[in-house]
């Protein structure tokens, strides 16, 4: 009867530490670590002559809201096309930007976020972004990408 007890105790207690890190894993991320993630993700891509955007990555929609990567491929196929790059607002990345993302001014109001990227830590190759990210799904994706001032 004893090891029966301590059998079902020590079922529960594996239990409950495999619900604890299942929820932990299974949260959202912050805004922050959302946007970070991306940039270093991203990044990584155009560094590897891999391009996201025009090779139709279905790792964007991980990070970016369906809403938003709609109205990029629209711009794409348009007459006009793209410009620059979408999500760096440039045509084309500086190496000094790969493992240099940090965010800052972050607001949350509601199920929307907006928060500074800066690419780079030298003033030579500084590239600061304003970034929105909406909840979808609960999970922060994504919405819209400005050249901050």
């Amino acid at each position: 009867m004893r090891w029966n007890l301590r059998a079902v105790g020590l079922i529960l207690l594996v239990s409950a530490l495999g619900h604890v890190c299942w929820a932990q894993r299974s949260a959202p991320s912050s805004p922050d670590v959302v946007t970070r993630s991306f940039y270093g993700w991203y990044l990584q891509q155009i560094a590897a002559d891999h391009h996201p955007l025009t090779d139709k990555d279905p790792r964007l929609r991980k990070y970016v809201s369906a809403a938003l990567l709609r109205e990029i491929r629209r711009q794409m196929a348009s007459p006009d096309g793209l410009d620059a790059d979408y999500f760096i607002k440039a045509q084309d990345y500086r190496n000094e930007w790969l493992g240099k993302i940090t965010t800052s001014e972050t607001h949350v109001r509601g199920g929307i976020a907006t928060t500074t990227v800066t690419l780079g830590d030298t003033l030579e190759s500084r590239h600061r972004l304003t970034v929105r990210l909406v909840r979808e799904a609960g999970v922060w994706k994504i919405r819209k990408v400005q050249r901050a001032n």
